[in-house]
């Protein structure tokens, strides 16, 4: 005979797993450190070439202009305000992944420690 009560607990879990909860259960895999680092290097590599496209942009964009001056340019210059141009962009951009990061890791862990309590009631009721 079906037990109704493990049948709507099931379709609960398995709806939470549809909408998000693999993400939780994969996010719960990891420690908060580990993770927060995981999206750290991400974000360097993100970053940067998020930088790249923006200043290739705005190269293509100002380009006629720049030719125009380009026997004037002083090209040391120029590097280091892009390098310091990118150092700023970079720890802003870091910055925001670490607290997006944290953040997130404990809303799903969160989550997290629901499902796991609903494996547990799920568990007792097979017993």
């Amino acid at each position: 005979m079906v037990n109704e009560n493990r049948v709507r607990l099931m379709t609960k879990m398995a709806i939470y797993e549809e909408h998000g909860g693999r993400q939780a259960i994969a996010t719960g895999e990891y420690y908060k450190k580990d993770y927060v680092s995981v999206q750290m290097i991400k974000s360097l590599f993100t970053g940067t070439i998020a930088y790249c496209i923006i200043i290739g942009l705005l190269m293509c964009a100002c380009g006629d202009s720049m030719l125009d001056k380009l026997a004037s340019l002083n090209v040391e210059k120029l590097l280091l305000l892009l390098a310091a141009i990118y150092l700023f962009f970079m720890f802003l951009y870091m910055g925001c992944t670490y607290l997006i990061a944290c953040i997130t890791y404990k809303k799903r862990e969160k989550m997290r420690k629901v499902y796991e309590r609903a494996l547990k009631r799920l568990e007792s009721m097979y017993e």
